[in-house]
């Protein structure tokens, strides 16, 4: 399956940038590894997180 990127990206840098955005939200978002059952707050703010 090949996806075409042309429709949702008008230039490889946009592409990057997101794909950035990405990488760093699930970078973040490993802070939470092993908490979300601890307590409902830890799961709340993961929740919340802006990611």
């Amino acid at each position: 399956m090949n996806w075409k990127l042309e429709g949702l990206y008008s230039n490889t840098k946009q592409w990057e940038n997101d794909y950035k955005q990405v990488e760093d939200a699930a970078k973040e978002f490993q802070a939470y590894k092993g908490r979300l059952s601890r307590t409902s707050q830890d799961l709340l703010n993961a929740f919340k997180a802006d990611l």
